[in-house]
C-alpha cells in the first residue's frame, strides 16, 4: 500500500531533525520494504510519535516505530453503520447536539458527517419516510470525509519540501564523501 515515493516523503520530512542519520536511496528502499503493506498515514503518525518522544537523540528504529504502529492498527474508526446505530440510540434518548458532538470527540470524521446531515434532521425524522435517506446521506458523508481527510494528510506531507530536503541531504552527503577522500 505504501509506495517508495510516499516513504521518501515521510522520511525526508523528519530526517533533518537528526543530523546523525544519513538518508540514502538504499535506506529509503529498506524502510519501504519493511512497511510496504502499511497505510502511509498511520506510518507517518507512528513515526511522528516516535520522534516527538522527550529526550530522543537518534532517528527511531523500525522496532520503535512498530511498537507505536501495532496498537494504532487495532484502533480503527468505527464503520459508518456502527456510528449510525449509536446516533439512533442517542436520538431516542433525546440527547442534545452538543452532547452528541462531545461523545464523538475522538472521531472528527463522525462529527463532520453529523453536522453535514444535521442532528435535528436525524432526531426528528419520520422513521419510515426520511430516516433511510438520512442514513444513506450520513454514511456517504462519513465515507467521503474519511477519504478526503486521508488524501489531505498525504498532501500535507509536502512533496516540494520533501524533494528540496532530499536534494540538500544528497548534497550534504556528497560533501561529506568528498571531505573523507
Amino acid at each position: 500500500m505504501m509506495t517508495q515515493e510516499q516513504m521518501s516523503l515521510i522520511l525526508c520530512k523528519f530526517v533533518t531533525l537528526f543530523p546523525n542519520f544519513t538518508l540514502s536511496e538504499a535506506t529509503i528502499k529498506n524502510w519501504q520494504s519493511l512497511y510496504d503493506d502499511e497505510d502511509p498515514i498511520m506510518f507517518h503518525s507512528a513515526l511522528k510519535q516516535c520522534i516527538s518522544q522527550k529526550g530522543r537523540a537518534f532517528f527511531p528504529t523500525p522496532g520503535e516505530v512498530n511498537a507505536i504502529l501495532q496498537p494504532m492498527k487495532t484502533k480503527q474508526l468505527p464503520t459508518p453503520g456502527e456510528v449510525w446505530a449509536q446516533l439512533l440510540k442517542w436520538a431516542s434518548s433525546s440527547f442534545s447536539e452538543s452532547k452528541v458532538i462531545l461523545f464523538l470527540e475522538d472521531n472528527p470524521t463522525a462529527q463532520r458527517a453529523l453536522r453535514q446531515t444535521g442532528w435535528d434532521n436525524i432526531r426528528l425524522a419520520d422513521i419510515d419516510k426520511s430516516l433511510p435517506f438520512l442514513k444513506r446521506d450520513f454514511e456517504r458523508h462519513y465515507s467521503d470525509t474519511q477519504e478526503h481527510s486521508d488524501v489531505n494528510n498525504l498532501i500535507n506531507i509536502g512533496r516540494e519540501a520533501a524533494a528540496e530536503m532530499l536534494a540538500r541531504i544528497e548534497a550534504r552527503s556528497k560533501t561529506q564523501i568528498g571531505t573523507k577522500i
